[in-house]
């Protein structure tokens, strides 16, 4: 298959994939019916009710396993209709008949392998999207919806803030309590960050104990509030643990993005190890003061 092809296909899979339910059940239909035709005037030159496959896997891989029964049941009465209203007599009678519920049941069965097929698909394409612990975007995923908001961001001059998020002490809550705990805590934190962003904003764990946040359309001050509102939800999410633990942020707002996404997340993970170092450097103050 050429490149030409290629995107053709992609085109058409993006056209149907966007198409309601009672679009597919219509194309569906149609395609039936006009095989039905093929199948009343076609007489004994070529066999025909293979064909009613095409328009079954169409209901069944874009509309599921419901629509994909119902285009079996009604390929199959269209099959019959044909053979009834056919002239040619050896097409009527009981064995006949029966050699037509037989294709009906094949026809059926394969309309529920294509739909579980079409199922099993799409949760393995979410499942290597999402970060299996915590349930939001993994590392691949995260890139690929920022880079697409990068770009958008670019394209019509707009702001745009990213942020990078460490847990310290993680390592200390894993040695102490166990990874359990650990996961506990990395579950806790992707859950108070998830609910306290908006729907357009992109949110991933980048590995460990690191995550990462985007914000649209965001400026300085805006970005402030918004991450100010989380650590303030965080902080009160863990009081009722023992965890000895902080978050560290390191945000930037770019009004004219870098061309890589790496980039960004350096200059916010940068700034997040001064915010880092300088509570560290506090600490050692406050102690030695003491």
């Amino acid at each position: 298959m050429n490149a030409i092809s290629r995107r053709l296909v992609h085109r058409l899979r993006l056209f149907f994939n966007r198409q309601s339910n009672n679009s597919i059940i219509t194309l569906s239909i149609l395609g039936a019916l006009a095989i039905g035709i093929l199948d009343l005037f076609s007489g004994s030159r070529f066999s025909v009710p293979y064909l009613y496959l095409g328009p079954v896997i169409f209901a069944a891989w874009y509309g599921g396993r419901r629509n994909g029964v119902l285009l079996a049941i009604f390929s199959f009465a269209i099959m019959i209709a044909a053979d009834y209203f056919s002239l040619e007599k050896f097409r009527h009678g009981f064995p006949h008949f029966l050699d037509e519920t037989l294709r009906f049941l094949v026809i059926l069965l394969i309309a529920n392998l294509i739909s579980s097929m079409k199922y099993w698909i799409s949760m393995e394409r979410i499942q290597a999207r999402v970060d299996s612990l915590t349930g939001i975007f993994n590392r691949f995923a995260f890139f690929e919806a920022a880079n697409r908001e990068i770009g958008r961001a670019r394209r019509y001059g707009r702001e745009l803030t990213i942020a990078y998020i460490d847990i310290d002490n993680f390592k200390a809550v894993n040695d102490r309590w166990g990874h359990h705990e650990g996961d506990k805590l990395l579950r806790l934190t992707a859950s108070v960050i998830r609910s306290s962003l908006r729907d357009a904003d992109i949110f991933g764990r980048l590995g460990g104990d690191e995550f990462a946040i985007l914000l649209p359309e965001t400026k300085d001050e805006i970005a402030k509030l918004v991450l100010g509102k989380i650590q303030i939800n965080l902080t009160r999410s863990i009081e009722k643990f023992s965890w000895p633990v902080n978050f560290s942020f390191g945000t930037h707002t770019f009004t004219n993005p870098p061309p890589s996404l790496d980039e960004m997340i350096r200059q916010a993970d940068a700034l997040m190890y001064k915010v880092k170092k300088s509570r560290v450097s506090r600490l050692l103050r406050r102690k030695f003061a003491a």
